[in-house]
Order: C-alpha cells, then sequence, then structure tokens
C-alpha cells in the first residue's frame, strides 16, 4: 500500500527545532533531517527531480506537493507559491499556509488527534515580507487516503472481512469525528480526502486514522452543536453515495455514543438535520 505524509506529532515546539538561512529562504528544521532535506545552495528538490527520487503528486497554481522516497526516508514537500505583493502583504495579518499548517499540527496533536508529522518549514523572504512557503511532512508505512481505502483495499479483502472491516471503519471514523469536534477542532474541508487511513499488516485486524490539509482549521473549545452539524453535514455531502439510510444512522449513533455531553433535545430531529444540511452542501458544490 502507498505511503501517506501523516505520522503522530510528538509534543514539540520552536525550540526543538534548528533555524537555517539559506538564500532568501529560513527554514525550522527537526534535529535529524537537516542534511537530507537542506544543501548550502538550499532545499534539495532539483536533485531529488532528476534523479527520480521525488514525483508530482498534486499540481495547482498556488501550490504543488512533491512525494520524495530517499534510501532512509520518505517524506512529502507542500510549496506554496505568492506570486503578487498584495498576497504577500497579507502575510503581515496572517502567516503563509506552511507555517499555519505547521504550527496547527503541532496543537492538533496535543489535542490527541492524530495528524501528520512536520519536520522542516521554510519561508522566503522578500524585502520583510513573506512569499513562497514549503512544509515537509514525514511519510508513514501503511496508510492511503480514506477515499482510497474503501475504493481499493476493501474490495481486496474476502466478503465476511469486507463487510465486518467496513462496520469498524465507519465506527473509527464516527468516533474519530466526535473525538475531534470534541477538542474543538474544526476543519474547513472537512471530507474524507482529508481523512488518512493507517493499517496494520492486515487491512482487517486494526484501523487508526489521521487529519491532514490543516492550513483552514479552527481551533476552540468543544464543538457546539450547530458547528458540529455543519462539520458532519460537510462530510456527509462527499460521501453520500456511500452511505445507505442503515450505514448513516449507525454512524450517527456511533458518534453520539462518542460525544456523551453533546446535549441534544431530539437525536432522530438531529440526525435528519444533518443529511438535510449533507444535501444542500452537495448541491452547492455540484453547481
Amino acid at each position: 500500500m502507498r505511503t501517506a505524509a501523516v505520522n503522530t506529532v510528538p509534543a514539540a515546539d520552536a525550540s526543538t527545532t534548528c533555524c537555517h538561512a539559506l538564500g532568501n529562504v529560513t527554514w525550522q528544521v527537526e534535529p535529524g533531517w537537516q542534511s537530507a532535506l537542506l544543501s548550502d545552495g538550499g532545499l534539495r528538490l532539483d536533485e531529488w527531480l532528476a534523479d527520480g527520487q521525488a514525483s508530482i503528486i498534486k499540481a495547482g497554481s498556488h501550490r504543488t506537493v512533491y512525494r520524495v522516497d530517499l534510501p532512509d526516508r520518505s517524506f512529502f514537500l507542500k510549496h506554496y507559491r505568492c506570486r503578487s505583493l498584495p498576497a504577500a502583504t497579507r502575510h503581515l495579518v496572517r502567516p503563509s499556509a506552511s507555517h499555519r499548517e505547521w504550527r496547527k499540527a503541532f496543537a492538533i496533536s496535543d489535542r490527541h488527534v492524530a495528524t501528520f508529522r512536520p519536520v522542516a518549514l521554510g519561508e522566503q523572504r522578500r524585502a520583510g515580507l513573506v512569499y513562497d512557503s514549503f512544509l515537509v511532512t514525514e511519510a508513514v508505512a501503511d496508510s492511503c487516503s480514506f477515499d482510497d481505502f474503501v475504493d481499493k483495499v476493501l474490495p481486496r479483502l474476502p466478503a465476511d472481512r469486507r463487510h465486518a472491516t467496513r462496520r469498524r471503519l465507519l465506527k473509527r471514523l464516527a468516533e474519530f469525528c466526535a473525538r475531534a469536534h470534541d477538542e474543538g477542532i474544526d476543519h474547513d474541508d472537512f471530507h474524507t480526502g482529508n481523512i488518512l487511513v493507517q493499517t496494520a499488516a492486515d487491512p482487517s485486524s486494526d484501523l487508526r486514522l489521521l487529519l491532514i490539509d490543516l492550513p483552514g482549521v479552527r481551533l476552540s473549545g468543544p464543538l457546539a452543536w450547530r458547528r458540529s452539524r455543519n462539520s458532519l453535514a460537510m462530510l456527509y455531502a462527499g460521501w453520500l453515495d456511500r452511505l445507505g439510510p442503515a450505514d448513516a444512522w449507525r454512524f450517527w449513533r456511533h458518534y453520539l455514543s462518542a460525544r456523551r455531553h453533546l446535549p441534544l433535545d431530539d437525536v432522530r430531529a438531529a440526525g435528519l438535520s444533518v443529511g438535510a444540511h449533507s444535501r444542500r452542501a452537495r448541491r452547492r458544490v455540484l453547481r
């Protein structure tokens, strides 16, 4: 199975990283990663691309994501682009996307919700402003996106194990959402593409979920019902075609069981409200 850029982040802060200024890029790097990532000329990306050790996973006008496989380690590199002065000026009041994701990964891990482990942050500075930024995250074996697990891993299991694993996956997802909401984690793009599944050697034996793509995550106290409902509706909207009515209610029961302190006057009406909001969200996405 393909690895993904996730792991549990150990408790850490900026004091555990080493700072380096290479050209116009300032780097914070976890101990043990500097020589693998950086040379006197800066980030070794051109070397990795030339040697075939780096490949593009996602590409867009504002961001490119690379996977890098070195002999002794694998990791992912996000390169966020900032091409204009107005965009760079916004970084005076809001940190770069890489910096936000770096900082939130540590904060989310401190709240005991699994996410990726960031190992390096780079920011390009010109005239005191941050332009391009870079985030390096360590890869972890035996993990893939939630969608890939459902589409590619589950179908390969024998029928009896497939059904049992699907039910366990649904329960894990409900518990994961409940834990994130109790810990005040509100993802602005909460869909199954931003949840990863890490398995043991046998995919039907143990499942662990991790949250990724964090720049827009909002952190607060435990989410009240309205924010919880909107978050679940966002998740449902991208997964409606995979959930039958029985699965949807099973997920809802597991979620409520894990959030015992969430005050609801009518459990059934609340569940129906999630479904109604998810259908509206889905229509908006389709439009």
